[in-house]
């Protein structure tokens, strides 16, 4: 015997999504890049580059404690300088401290003009600087807009504005997508069909669609580069001083596997749920208002009042 739905919407009947649909629903987010895909390289390309200037922030602090306040001689360090530093540091061999010190201070202005080093991530300030709001009209009208970059300055001014743009371009298109095929839908179809369901649907659930793309595309391969890079970085620089710290820092990457993987599955269920739930208060409210003449003239607002707020809960 089948299970009655939770909700009264026809679409999300049955939210526990199994793996094989998840894998299929991701294969057809990813469908819409094929018309941004001169962006989605683009955007690529700047998020890849972005990983390297905090790399270089550590070393910069190095040279000034070590070279210039110390006074040692960079061939007394013991740890040695990657290779995307060692242009630099073949530039001040044999410089003063002054000197160096002067160099230094060149180069961080250079740095923290394209991307910012000293300013927090415009991926950051978009969270903690443009509240979200906590229904689901202003966070999807947010999400239509939304952009963000590791880096900042320059650099990720630019990175920014093409994460916008591809943002709107998939969510609009979307939209367009989905609007045109229910205006090709038979009248008996519509007539089934929950009104509020497919308002939610189009308005709501299309702007998340970029964020979904990011998340399955760049966002992982940036946390893959920049893990194999730190790992890299260390076992360069201390691998001969400090190896236990090299197996420390390639552990962390399989348990944090080993503790969100499981959880993976909740949080799918947790996020369908919440949708489907919004689609049917939606549907509600839609259906209310489309029926406003008859249900004031038979006296039942209070009736569809009541049952809109027992919807909400």
């Amino acid at each position: 015997m089948a299970k009655s739905p939770q909700y009264d919407d026809r679409v999300d009947t049955d939210t526990d999504l199994t793996f094989a649909q998840t894998v299929g629903l991701i294969k057809r987010s990813l469908g819409f890049l094929q018309g941004v895909r001169g962006l989605f390289v683009l955007k690529f390309g700047f998020a890849l580059v972005s990983v390297l200037p905090p790399l270089v922030a550590p070393w910069i602090l190095k040279i000034i404690i070590d070279q210039v306040i110390l006074q040692q001689p960079l061939s007394a360090s013991e740890v040695p300088f990657p290779p995307f530093m060692m242009p630099f540091v073949q530039s001040i061999q044999g410089l003063s401290p002054s000197s160096i010190m002067m160099a230094v201070v060149g180069l961080f202005l250079v740095t923290m003009a394209l991307f910012g080093l000293r300013a927090d991530p415009a991926e950051q300030a978009e969270i903690e600087g443009m509240p979200q709001g906590y229904d689901a009209a202003t966070q999807s009208e947010q999400a239509l807009s939304a952009g963000g970059s590791n880096a900042n300055g320059l650099w990720g001014l630019i990175e920014l504005s093409l994460t916008i743009r591809m943002t709107q371009r998939l969510a609009n298109g979307l939209r367009v997508r989905l609007m045109g095929r229910l205006t090709r839908l038979e009248m008996t179809t519509l007539d089934d069909q929950r009104i509020g369901d497919s308002i939610y649907r189009v308005v709501y659930d299309a702007p998340m669609l970029p964020e979904i793309i990011y998340r399955l595309t760049i966002k992982p391969v940036l946390l893959i580069v920049t893990a194999l890079l730190s790992i890299y970085l260390l076992q360069y620089s201390y691998g001969s001083v400090t190896p236990e710290l090299i197996w420390l820092a390639a552990g962390i990457v399989p348990l944090t596997l080993l503790l969100t993987v499981p959880l993976s599955g909740i949080a799918r269920r947790l996020h369908q749920k919440n949708r489907a739930a919004g689609s049917s208060t939606t549907n509600r409210m839609e259906e209310s208002i489309d029926n406003i003449a008859a249900v004031q003239s038979l006296g039942g607002m209070q009736r569809e009042a009541s049952r809109f707020e027992k919807q909400q809960r």
